[in-house]
């Protein structure tokens, strides 16, 4: 009986410490105490009543049958003391939790709208879960794919660059997003902005083509507006380093020589 109760007082410790802050300190606390009172009690040693009545409350507790708070209030009530009110820190981080498992919740809800194309709900539930917890990437990325199919019917949308902006803002180093903005930025004719943001997107992942490729379209299309040679030398550059990429689809290649060969003809 004794090694039984030891041995659960251990495997208690063991997991509660890396599930609950604050069952942790419980048992740093008071479990010199507890375990005290267990020696007492396998001896037959344990006289008092108030000393029997908390070691039937931590045999509930230990099995389940008693919740932690439970188990804490009617331990201090039978010793006589204020129930010991929590940290602020421990509030701040049963908050955080609670607020970081709503957001998953909401983002696996806002996939599921995703697949079905439920753009809309998509973009309600991720922006919720961006409310719940901002730190966490996904929602952003969720955002923008559903708000993209959205503009395909609308050329232009304000909601779509708030949420590009957002994004680039929580994320400044984050190279998927720099180059969402890049091509959004392209595509309505910003191509300063556009060749910005694609150059920042490369320096943080050089190794895709697709960023390479949408700043040789950008330097194309302003070259149409200004016939700059320097525009003209940089559809060329990035050519040639698309060649030298692997993997580049050859539609790719032939788009960008059929910019250079419009370049050269007029």
């Amino acid at each position: 009986m004794i090694k039984t109760k030891v041995l659960l007082l251990i495997i208690c410790t063991i997991v509660l410490s890396f599930t609950s802050p604050a069952r942790a300190r419980l048992l740093d606390k008071e479990r010199e105490k507890l375990s005290a009172l267990i020696r007492k009690d396998n001896s037959g040693k344990l006289d008092d009543p108030k000393e029997r009545a908390i070691i039937k409350l931590y045999d509930k507790y230990m099995f389940g049958k008693l919740k932690e708070r439970d188990f804490r209030a009617q331990w201090h009530k039978l010793e006589g003391r204020e129930p010991e009110k929590p940290s602020r820190e421990a509030l701040v981080f049963h908050a955080q939790t609670n607020r970081a498992m709503e957001a998953i919740s909401l983002l696996a809800e806002a996939r599921a709208a995703l697949t079905n194309e439920r753009w809309e709900r998509a973009i309600d539930l991720a922006t919720k879960a961006i409310d719940r917890s901002p730190q966490f990437l996904g929602p952003y990325d969720l955002r923008i794919k559903a708000s993209t199919h959205i503009l395909r019917s609308r050329r232009r949308n304000r909601r779509h660059e708030r949420f590009l902006n957002e994004a680039v803002t929580a994320f400044p180093r984050n190279a998927n997003f720099l180059f969402y903005r890049g091509s959004y930025y392209s595509d309505i004719r910003k191509y300063d902005l556009a060749i910005r943001d694609l150059n920042k997107s490369m320096e943080l992942d050089g190794s895709r083509y697709a960023p390479l490729f949408h700043r040789a379209s950008a330097y194309f299309h302003r070259w149409n507006s200004t016939r700059s040679r320097r525009d003209k030398s940089r559809v060329s550059e990035d050519y040639r380093r698309l060649r030298r990429m692997s993997g580049v689809p050859k539609r790719v290649l032939d788009n960008v020589r059929g910019m250079i060969d419009l370049m050269n003809k007029r």
